[in-house]
C-alpha cells in the first residue's frame, strides 16, 4: 500500500501541485471577500430574489408562479442557477452569503479551464499552469465573486465550449456539448455572447480542415446552441407568455453610458484594475503578432489573438459603430482569458531560449505576484455600507451628540454635494466606488470626474449645532 501511495506522489509533478495550490488560494480568497459582504450593492443583484421566489413556490407546488419567476428575458439561466443555493437556503435561513458562495465557484472554475485551454492548445504543463496563475491573478476575475451577478458563470461556460470545442478530433458528440455550453454561457449572462460566439467559431474551424468537416461541426454545433432557446421560447409561447418580445425590448434598454466610449473603455479599465499587469498583456499581444508575422503557427498565439480580435471587435462594432450596445467593465472581461494565454505563451518561449532569459522570465512573475497582491487590497479590504451603517450605529452609541451619515449607500449619477451642517469626522471608510473599475460599470466620463473630484468617503459626522437634521444622512 505504501508502495503505491510513494509512485502516486511520484507521478504528481510541481506544476500539478502548483495548479492545486493556485486552485485552493483562489478559493480562500473568494470565500474572505463573501464573509465580507458587499452583497446586494449593485441594484442586478435583486434578479437573485427570482430564484428564491421560484423555489418557494416550487415547494408550494405552485407551478405557474414558479414559471413566471424563471420566464424573464434577462439571463434567464443565472435564475434557474440561482435555485441551487435557493434550495440550501430553506435548510438554512435566507443569507446572501449562501449564493455568493456558490457563484464565487464557477470563478475558481474558470482558473481551472484557462489550464486545460493551454494544454489543448499544445502548451506545455508549466505553460499551463502560468495561465492558471495569471488568470487567477487577474483582478478582473475575483472581485465579482462576492456579488450575485451572473458574470463568473457565464464565463465558466463559455471557457467550458471553447475547451470541449478545441478537442483534436472533435465529434459528433463534441459538437453538440460545445452548442450547449455556448448556449448556456449566452443563456447565463446574455452580454457574454461575443465569447460564446467565438467558441462556437473556434470549434468550427478547429481540427480537420476541409469544407465539408467545417459544415458538419457548424451544423452541429449551431443546432446544439439554438435548441435550448427555441424550446425555452415556444413552451414560453405555449403557456401565453411574451418572452420573445421582452427579450427584444431588454437587449434596447441597457444603455447606461455612452457609445463612443466602446474603444477606448476596455483600456481605462484594464489599467485601474490590472495596472502593470495590463502593460504586460499589451506586450504579449505584441508578441503573439510579432511571432506569426515571423512564420510561428503557435496555437496558443492564433486561439489568443483571434479571441482578442473577436471580442474587442466586436465590442467596438457595436458600440462605436452601430451604437447597439454600450461596453462596460464586465463586457470588457471577456477579453482577460486570453490576455493571460497569450502571456503564458510569450514567457514560455522566452523562458526556452537564451538562459539568460529566465532570471528575465522569473522576475516578470515575482512583478506580477508583487502587482496582483498590491491590486487585492482594495477589494479585499473593502467595506460597503451595510457594513459600514453597522460599525457607525456602534459609534452612534458612544455618542450624545447629533450626527449624519454621509454617502453610505450606492452612488448613482453623481454625489450629492456635502451639506453644509457637516462637522468633524468622527468615522469614515472608502466608499466601494473609490475602487475604480467599479465606475466602469454604467457611469459616463462626466459622471466619473464627478466621482472622482468628490471626497465621496462613507462618513459618520457630527452635525453642526443648530441643525435639524441630526441623526439623519445625506439625501
Amino acid at each position: 500500500m505504501d508502495s503505491v501511495a510513494h509512485a502516486a506522489r511520484k507521478k504528481e509533478s510541481p506544476a500539478s501541485r502548483l495548479l492545486l495550490g493556485v486552485v485552493a488560494i483562489s478559493l480562500l480568497l473568494r470565500i474572505v471577500l463573501v464573509l465580507s459582504g458587499g452583497q446586494n450593492f449593485w441594484p442586478d443583484e435583486i434578479r437573485y430574489e427570482r430564484s428564491r421566489r421560484a423555489v418557494d413556490a416550487i415547494r408550494n407546488r405552485n407551478w405557474t408562479s414558479a414559471r413566471l419567476e424563471l420566464a424573464h428575458p434577462d439571463h434567464l439561466l443565472f435564475g434557474v442557477l440561482g435555485m441551487v443555493p435557493a434550495t440550501l437556503e430553506l435548510v438554512t435561513r435566507p443569507d446572501a452569503r449562501i449564493p455568493a458562495s456558490f457563484f464565487a465557484l464557477f470563478s475558481v472554475a474558470s482558473v481551472l479551464l484557462v489550464y486545460g485551454l493551454m494544454r489543448r492548445v499544445g502548451e506545455t504543463e508549466r505553460a499551463s499552469c502560468l495561465g492558471a496563475v495569471l488568470f487567477a491573478v487577474a483582478t478582473t476575475n475575483l472581485y465579482y465573486s462576492r456579488h450575485l451577478l451572473p458574470y463568473d458563470a457565464a464565463m465558466a461556460f463559455a471557457l467550458s465550449s471553447l475547451y470541449v470545442g478545441l478537442q483534436d478530433s472533435p465529434s459528433l458528440r463534441t459538437s453538440i456539448s460545445c452548442g450547449l455550453l455556448s448556449c448556456a454561457a449566452f443563456l447565463t449572462y446574455n452580454g457574454y455572447w461575443l465569447l460564446a460566439g467565438f467558441a462556437l467559431m473556434a470549434h468550427v474551424l478547429h481540427g480537420p480542415r476541409t469544407w465539408r468537416s467545417h459544415a458538419s461541426r457548424a451544423i452541429v454545433a449551431a443546432a446544439a446552441f439554438a435548441l435550448p432557446i427555441l424550446t425555452i421560447l415556444g413552451a414560453d409561447a405555449a403557456a401565453g407568455g411574451h418572452l420573445l418580445g421582452e427579450w427584444s425590448a431588454f437587449s434596447d434598454a441597457v444603455s447606461q453610458g455612452r457609445y463612443s466610449e466602446g474603444w477606448s473603455l476596455p483600456f481605462a479599465y484594464f489599467w485601474h484594475a490590472e495596472h502593470a499587469i495590463a502593460l504586460l498583456w499589451a506586450s504579449s499581444l505584441l508578441f503573439g503578432v510579432w511571432s506569426l508575422i515571423r512564420g510561428s503557427r503557435a496555437e496558443v498565439f492564433i486561439v489568443g489573438l483571434a479571441g482578442i480580435g473577436v471580442v474587442y471587435g466586436g465590442l467596438v462594432l457595436m458600440s462605436v459603430g452601430m451604437e447597439r450596445m454600450v461596453v462596460y467593465g464586465r463586457l470588457s472581461r471577456q477579453l482577460v482569458p486570453f490576455a493571460c494565454i497569450l502571456t503564458a505563451g510569450a514567457l514560455e518561449r522566452i523562458w526556452t531560449g537564451a538562459r539568460n532569459a529566465r532570471i528575465a522570465v522569473a522576475a516578470v512573475v515575482v512583478a506580477v505576484l508583487v502587482q496582483a497582491a498590491a491590486n487585492f487590497h482594495a477589494p479585499v479590504t473593502q467595506v460597503f455600507p451595510p457594513e459600514f451603517r453597522r460599525l457607525a450605529g456602534l459609534s452612534q452609541t458612544r455618542t450624545n451628540a447629533p450626527t449624519l451619515l454621509l454617502y453610505a449607500d450606492r452612488i448613482y449619477p453623481i454625489p450629492a454635494p456635502t451639506p453644509t451642517s457637516a462637522g468633524p469626522v468622527l468615522l469614515a471608510r472608502p466608499h466601494p466606488l473609490q475602487f475604480l473599475p467599479y465606475q466602469y460599470e454604467g457611469y459616463t466620463p462626466e459622471q466619473r470626474s464627478a466621482l472622482r473630484s468628490s471626497d465621496i468617503r462613507m462618513r459618520l459626522v457630527l452635525a453642526v449645532p443648530g441643525d435639524v437634521r441630526g441623526n439623519g444622512e445625506l439625501p
